[in-house]
């Protein structure tokens, strides 16, 4: 995404940030010849200034996630939110971010939460690939702890250090799990050839980095390799159902509205671009389709999965997790349905909400234990 003059008297247009490989959003005037705005970077949010002459843009923050600049006297007004850490307003002068709103103070002070530790570990290509790692609030590096992988969705989106409202890695840690949250190939914020270099190829590269990120916090010595799990939803979803016909390593598995058949995606409400993702369409080329779609590859499948999806999931339609579980049972394999149909894509009101978690916590459970 790029920012744009537009000269209303001649209609000339200028590109000012062509050269920079970010996404910008949310810009607002500063004065006559500087902007400020938003931009996702290396799994941060961070603010950033701008002329409209165009150049490099310069940071204003560096930690965190920072949405929506206003203008203020001499600073800039703020939302500030971080993995430990709820929104709330801030504002930046100087290079200097304080949080100055406590909306959240009294409940964030009765939980016992650990920041994200950001790590970098060698993934696909050989390229260097960010995680954000959260641990129990009781995590003692001498015991041997479970792995959840937290994979995130879209295939373009990214693991940003914010705080996530359905998919929370500190509600999970908080049950005694060590969670990684891997910005894969294909996530945004790491420049536009990283974001597109997944297309036509799905379950490659990120796959092959997930893997990575499980042989690293092995490395490190305080995670039992019989205890890990891979859970996520959508994209996150295709991943997990994907790998599960790739390895027998995760004891355990959580696929929540996750494409699981590439050629079912077609009853989709979304077609445009899919011969992109998927690398062919079925009436030219069905093979390029099959080469990265999990149903045609189970015949290895065998990871206890517990599958979630709502019947007004129109982006990932119903059968996507019914033809997934579907075929679990067929196998003999491990698996448990949970089916809304009063939700889509995302599980929103409070009692099902509630209730998922409890789905999802109950599976890890039951497969993994809980704690050291």
């Amino acid at each position: 995404v790029r920012i744009v003059t537009h000269h209303l008297p001649t209609g000339t247009e200028q590109v000012i940030t062509n050269d920079w490989d970010r996404s910008a959003g949310a810009w607002e005037f500063i004065d006559d010849e500087s902007l400020v705005f938003h931009a996702e970077d290396e799994g941060h949010v961070r603010l950033y200034t701008l002329t409209i002459e165009g150049g490099t843009p310069m940071p204003l923050t560096s930690t965190g996630s920072n949405h929506g600049p206003r203008i203020g006297i001499d600073c800039y007004w703020h939302r500030h939110e971080a993995m430990d850490a709820p929104p709330e307003v801030a504002f930046t002068c100087g290079g200097h971010t304080e949080v100055v709103s406590t909306f959240n103070a009294d409940l964030i002070a009765e939980l016992d939460m650990r920041p994200a530790e950001e790590i970098r570990f060698t993934g696909a290509n050989g390229d260097q690939i960010q995680a954000f790692v959260v641990e129990p609030p009781v995590f003692d590096a001498s015991q041997k702890w479970p792995l959840l992988q937290n994979v995130h969705g879209g295939p373009h989106n990214g693991v940003m250090d914010n705080w996530h409202w359905r998919w929370n890695p500190q509600v999970m840690a908080a049950a005694g799990y060590v969670v990684i949250s891997v910005n894969f190939h294909g996530s945004s914020s790491f420049g536009d050839a990283f974001t597109r270099s997944i297309r036509g190829a799905w379950g490659d590269m990120p796959a092959q980095d997930i893997e990575a990120a499980s042989d690293h916090m092995l490395s490190l010595g305080s995670i039992d390799e019989d205890r890990m799990a891979i859970a996520g939803g959508s994209y996150g979803g295709y991943l997990v159902s994907w790998l599960t016909t790739q390895t027998d390593r995760y004891a355990a598995s959580i696929c929540h509205a996750g494409v699981t058949d590439l050629l079912g995606q077609y009853a989709s409400d979304h077609t445009e671009g899919r011969d992109t993702a998927m690398g062919g369409t079925p009436w030219e080329d069905m093979d390029a389709v099959q080469r990265w779609s999990p149903m045609a590859h189970t015949h290895d499948i065998g990871t206890p999965t517990l599958v979630i999806h709502g019947e007004l999931d129109y982006r990932v339609v119903i059968t996507q997790g019914l033809v997934l579980y579907g075929a679990l049972k067929a196998k003999g394999v491990p698996a448990r349905l949970v089916y809304y149909g009063n939700e889509g894509h995302w599980i929103e009101t409070k009692d099902n909400a509630l209730h998922w978690w409890s789905e999802f916590m109950g599976w890890l459970e039951r497969y993994l234990g809980v704690g050291p």
